[in-house]
């Protein structure tokens, strides 16, 4: 066979296995879209994508949230598995990150309706106002700084219902975009007023405490992890615009959600109030 044929084959089914792989990936995010719009568990990718990996995971991630674009906007950037427990507990040595949705940020009075959750947690978390746009990746804390406005109290609602959790695996998580659903903004506060890592937040469910936890309780404190969340969405193909919002990851414990009325207060940032219903 001649060189110039044997080329034109290895081609062939070069190009064939990339369009199959990008069919594959365009598939489990319509699994994940369907699931949505239909009100099932979230499914958990791997149980039929036995190949799939953190790369893999990240692709069709993006898949998903470009088709959810079509009728939303991009408020920001989360990191997930943040604390060293965590990390243990699904066998991976770093965080995850996945897309916050501008319908899922929660206007007061905060009611929150959790019949439209399979399973509904509560995070305590801290959040960062970008200053600046963010286009590339950022080599350290202190450029990291120049671009970021202020830090602010968040709790993040994520639906952890998926469809088999004794078989989920951190790159069924990502593939998911890391459970994101919704969240409360509490109010902004100048960076040079507070050191993020000291900041201590008690969750009061009615007089009872759900929670507690402190900014240094990710595995790699503040700073370090909003390094890491801006150079891996950077390197997901993301631009972080200024006013969106960049949350590292949970305080503490994550909380399974009750019917309650729930009082955070995270030091000298402030309280949120919600309900859930």
């Amino acid at each position: 066979m001649a060189p110039k044929t044997v080329f034109c084959l290895f081609f062939l089914l070069f190009v064939s296995f990339g369009l199959i792989g990008a069919g594959e990936f365009n598939q489990y995010a319509d699994q994940l879209l369907v699931a949505e719009k239909d009100g099932s568990p979230i499914p958990v990718i791997s149980i039929n994508f036995t190949d799939l990996n953190m790369e893999t995971a990240y692709k069709i991630q993006k898949d998903y949230v470009n088709k959810k674009l079509k009728n939303d906007k991009i408020a920001g950037f989360k990191a997930g598995l943040t604390s060293k427990k965590t990390q243990e507990n699904f066998n991976v040595n770093s965080p995850v990150s996945g897309v916050l949705f501008s319908s899922g940020e929660q206007n007061s009075p905060y009611l929150i309706d959790s019949s439209k959750y399979h399973q509904l947690m509560i995070e305590t978390e801290l959040g960062y106002v970008v200053g600046k746009p963010i286009t590339s990746k950022i080599k350290d804390i202190s450029e990291l700084k120049e671009h970021i406005k202020a830090v602010l109290p968040v709790i993040e609602l994520p639906d952890f219902g998926f469809e088999d959790t004794n078989k989920l695996k951190a790159t069924d998580i990502v593939a998911a975009n890391v459970s994101s659903k919704a969240f409360v903004l509490g109010k902004p506060t100048e960076l040079d007023k507070v050191n993020p890592d000291d900041v201590k937040v008690i969750l009061n469910l009615n007089v009872e405490i759900a929670n507690q936890g402190r900014g240094s309780d990710l595995n790699d404190g503040q700073w370090k992890t909003l390094l890491w969340l801006v150079n891996n969405v950077i390197d997901q193909g993301w631009k972080i615009e200024p006013g969106q919002v960049l949350i590292t990851g949970a305080l503490g414990n994550v909380v399974k959600a009750r019917k309650a009325q729930y009082i955070a207060t995270f030091s000298s940032l402030g309280q949120i109030s919600f309900r859930i219903q």
